[in-house]
């Protein structure tokens, strides 16, 4: 039943690239996000009712090994953001790899969203923490309940992501 739980932990922490909100750091309303932009870090924290999720999982009596499942999870998905490379263009479209679409960025530089190909469908957005000449990172938080540890009461788990990138 552990594993299941952590399992899900991890799907939860994946799973929230589509999600966003925060508040901006260093957002200059003047610079552009058009250019061409390289992943550099990805950062984050995973939290059960304001506990960091390793302090969590081993008060509740879960072996260290088995504890650090999550980061190895999160260290995976960092691995994954590792060679991106983002390519924004001033009529409206990007490109990563061989995939191109459609993005909007606020007028105030604050909300980014990638528009989805179907019709009616809504798109990604993400919160701008920080936009200069050089650097952009991007902020991805997600909320969720789950009654982790089986006592009939949910706890929150809230997952904060900021993924930085660099202007090539």
């Amino acid at each position: 039943m552990k594993n299941i739980k952590i399992t899900t932990i991890l799907i939860l922490f994946i799973g929230i690239l589509g999600f966003s909100c925060s508040e901006d750091e260093d957002v200059d309303k003047n610079a552009s996000i058009i250019g061409t932009w390289t992943f550099e870090s990805l950062g984050g924290d995973v939290t059960v009712d304001g506990t960091n999720m390793y302090d969590y999982l081993v008060g509740l009596g879960y072996p260290e090994n088995v504890a650090t499942q999550y980061k190895s999870g999160y260290e995976q998905l960092g691995t994954q953001f590792s060679g991106i490379v983002i390519t924004f263009k001033a009529d409206g479209t990007f490109t990563v790899g061989s995939n191109t679409g459609k993005y909007t960025m606020s007028g105030d530089n604050k909300i980014l969203t990638f528009e989805d190909e179907d019709p009616g469908e809504e798109g990604d957005s993400y919160e701008v923490r920080v936009l200069t000449g050089s650097s952009l990172t991007l902020v991805v938080e997600d909320e969720d309940t789950e009654d982790f540890n089986d006592d009939d009461i949910d706890e929150i788990i809230k997952i904060s992501l900021e993924i930085t990138f660099k202007k090539s």
